[in-house]
């Protein structure tokens, strides 16, 4: 029960954070206000400096906002929308006991790998679960 308090005191503090943070000043993952989980994942797969679409997306996302973004192959998309998908479950205390809290859908079984390789290791630290189905032929 004392992970549950001391997970409720975080997400109030990281409420607070998001809607305090200065979006401008967004330089380094590790100060982004995002849950000691979702920092503990980025730094473990070296993710350091946000690129453009990130800086540009995800505290708009974080803080409740829909995004609409465009940007070329390799320019860190995913990572745009999966760290606030991770902390919007997080926020919500979603566990693997609580079934499927997100559904991505993407248009080749490439980019559904891609996407679930990413979510595996910035997710790994939250308590979800996360799965892969796809169509088609082996991917070997």
């Amino acid at each position: 029960k004392t992970d549950d308090v001391d997970n409720k005191d975080e997400i109030e503090l990281l409420k607070t954070e998001i809607s305090q943070f200065d979006w401008s000043r967004f330089e380094r993952f590790e100060d982004l206000p995002v849950s000691v989980a979702t920092k503990r994942g980025l730094a473990k797969n070296k993710y350091i400096t946000p690129t453009d679409i990130q800086r540009q997306s995800i505290g708009y996302a974080l803080t409740g906002n829909d995004v609409l973004g465009a940007a070329k192959t390799g320019s860190g998309k995913t990572l745009a929308f999966l760290i606030p998908m991770l902390e919007l479950l997080y926020r919500n205390q979603w566990t693997s006991f609580d079934g499927v809290g997100a559904l991505i859908i993407s248009p080749t079984r490439e980019l559904s790998y891609q996407i679930f390789e990413v979510l595996k290791k910035i997710g790994a630290e939250h308590d979800f679960s996360a799965g892969l189905i796809i169509g088609g032929k082996d991917l070997k």
